[in-house]
């Protein structure tokens, strides 16, 4: 007789399969953890916004991301166009996790981490490695950031797939604020834009020590 392997054992077999799966991407270094975590990707210092936002962006990303990778999720699903692969990860119903792979599951491009108890979401895209050519065709950036309940909030940072510029910004409810910064990474050169409502700064302020 065969044994009998319950739903939680296949769903925890079911996730090392996969994980066994993408050990070629964690060896590209695009997906630990600590790069999913870490809001500045290339370790840019010169770029300063808002220290005490910023600071409180990062930990909020390195919460959600801690919170629901001690989950134990419900279930995966996936889904996959010409070019790209999403897996989703379930907890209690609702997908908390996903990560987009290029379809031969060598790069990881995009992914998000979305806390069930506080509705901060932790997200980023990846420029890919081995199919560099996505570049050319998409006009790729590595981006990370923070949701609030789906809308954009503290710093965000975005790097461009050919490294030629990196930029770092506040969002407020969705929109950005206050100046914005550009580095061109070469020249070492940064401009500055204004998108104005630098009012709102002082009130993010108040805000993010009110969530913590």
């Amino acid at each position: 007789m065969l044994p009998v392997i319950n739903k939680k054992h296949l769903i925890r077999l079911s996730i090392l399969i996969f994980l066994a799966s993408c050990q070629s991407v964690n060896e590209a270094g695009d997906i630990i953890n600590t790069t999913e975590k870490n809001l500045n990707p290339i370790g840019i210092k010169n770029l300063e916004i808002n220290t005490e936002i910023e600071d409180w962006t990062n930990n909020q990303r390195i919460r959600t991301i801690d919170e629901v990778n001690s989950l134990d999720f419900d279930s995966i699903s996936t889904d996959s166009t010409d070019i790209y692969i999403n897996q989703f990860f379930y907890f209690n119903g609702v997908s908390i996790k996903a990560i987009g792979f290029t379809k031969d599951r060598s790069d990881t491009v995009a992914f998000y981490y979305k806390s069930p108890t506080t509705e901060f979401m932790a997200n980023g895209e990846t420029c890919p490695i081995e199919n560099a050519e996505l570049i050319e065709k998409g006009g790729l950036h590595t981006y990370r950031g923070l949701k609030y309940k789906e809308q954009h909030i503290g710093i965000a940072t975005y790097l461009q797939c050919d490294g030629s510029t990196f930029k770092k910004g506040v969002y407020f409810n969705g929109n950005k604020i206050g100046t914005w910064k550009t580095l061109n990474v070469q020249t070492k050169e940064i401009t500055e834009k204004d998108f104005g409502n630098s009012q709102l700064l002082d009130e993010l302020l108040l805000l993010t020590r009110g969530l913590g």
